[in-house]
């Protein structure tokens, strides 16, 4: 929910201005993070209930402060607690997944290249946004690249991935046209 994020993220970003940012690493940024949220939680969660409402912020916090060997991802959840992404688990997804999880479970691994990750990420996007009411564009990307302090951001509208959706669908058809028949000879009759 948007209003709970950014409520969490306003008080997350005045702690950094009155604290003169004090974390080395990442999971130390992430806890605090996860205060602001149980904080958030205890002034809105029962106002929300009571309209019918569910507080369940989940957030992807990633990136690499001076005493991080490397850079680190984490998956945040509603009750401030965090797991860290890697080898065993190489995506992590927040909002509507029911459509396109299984795109991203069948062809995704942890050492698949970042090229064929997107590839793979947009398919399941693509996939959940013919699906889902609740899923649309635009797509945000964020990139970090190891041991540069920088974030690169980019937005993708629909316009922008549409031939791409459009050939998805074209080969989805024709995979399941050349998937055998013979299987079903013995319910259905042939054509």
């Amino acid at each position: 929910m948007r209003s709970i994020r950014d409520k969490a993220v306003t008080y997350f970003e005045e702690l950094f201005e009155e604290e003169s940012f004090k974390y080395t690493k990442m999971y130390q940024a992430v806890n605090v993070f996860g205060e602001q949220l149980r904080r958030v939680a205890l002034e809105d969660k029962r106002y929300l209930a009571e309209s019918g409402l569910f507080f369940n912020l989940y957030a992807i916090v990633g990136g690499q402060l001076e005493n991080d060997k490397e850079h680190k991802l984490y998956m945040l959840y509603p009750e401030g607690n965090w797991i860290e992404i890697g080898q065993g688990s190489p995506f992590a997804i927040i909002g509507n997944s029911g459509y396109g999880k299984p795109i991203l479970n069948r062809a995704l691994t942890y050492e698949s290249s970042l090229r064929f990750a997107f590839k793979t990420g947009f398919l399941s996007f693509d996939s959940t946004r013919v699906s889902a009411n609740d899923v649309g564009y635009p797509i945000d990307i964020a990139m970090y690249h190891r041991d540069s302090f920088t974030m690169q951001q980019y937005r993708l509208q629909e316009e922008d991935t549409a031939q791409i959706g459009q050939m998805w669908a074209s080969k989805l058809k024709n995979s399941i046209d050349e998937i055998p028949e013979s299987w079903m000879d013995a319910f259905l009759p042939s054509k």
